[in-house]
């Protein structure tokens, strides 16, 4: 009888560490779903700054303020063309500028006719 008198706390140190191991994993698994589920920026977020981000770039380099105007922003891929609608009454183009969709760095501009 020895040989089962020994067995016992062997065996239940093996529940005991398989049990923290399972602690343990599935409280790893829950920080990782957590933390992939939590968006850094929701999209809404990133297409608002990247607007406000256009309209202060043509306000400072084109010289006019657009924000009375409808805002378009353009899927292009990995980035955004930001512009705005121009005025049925008014000739000419308008100035667009192309942002980046992960940095929200403005890439170039350009003015259509």
């Amino acid at each position: 009888m020895p040989g089962d008198f020994n067995s016992r706390p062997l065996t239940r140190q093996m529940a005991r560490n398989l049990a923290l191991w399972l602690i343990l994993v599935l409280v790893f698994l829950w920080v990782f779903s957590f933390l992939r589920s939590r968006p850094t920026e929701d999209l809404a977020t990133k297409k608002k700054k990247a607007l406000e981000i256009g309209a202060d770039y043509i306000k400072t380099h084109y010289g006019f303020d657009i924000r009375d105007r409808k805002l378009l922003l353009i899927d292009k891929g990995a980035t955004w063309d930001m512009t705005y609608e121009v005025p049925k009454d008014r000739i000419g183009g308008a100035a667009g500028v192309t942002i980046d969709k992960q940095t929200l760095r403005i890439l170039g501009s350009y003015f259509t006719q």
